[in-house]
């Protein structure tokens, strides 16, 4: 009896450490996914934006240079703060 008990609480505890580690290693992995940096630039580099130039032209081009990593964060940052309909020349 005492022995179905103990193999009992083992498979508990076995299960609760799996899911926790489950947990840590998914937390680290969405961490660095969201806080990784989106560019990849190596040395200074210049992007103009004129007055002609969207927002999809812009995606285009930033993923042409390879200076982006990832170009799903960068819309959903774009879009979190309405970037589309406030682009501004710049460089």
């Amino acid at each position: 009896m005492k022995t179905k008990k103990s193999s009992r609480k083992k498979v508990w505890w076995g299960i609760i450490i799996s899911l926790v580690m489950v947990l840590l290693i998914g937390s680290v992995m969405l961490y660095k996914k969201i806080y990784s940096p989106v560019f990849n630039i190596k040395e200074t580099a210049y992007l103009y934006i004129d007055d002609k130039k969207d927002y999809n032209e812009l995606l285009l081009q930033l993923q042409t240079t390879g200076h982006i990593k990832n170009i799903a964060l960068f819309k959903q940052l774009a879009s979190a703060i309405d970037y589309h309909s406030k682009m501004k020349s710049v460089r």
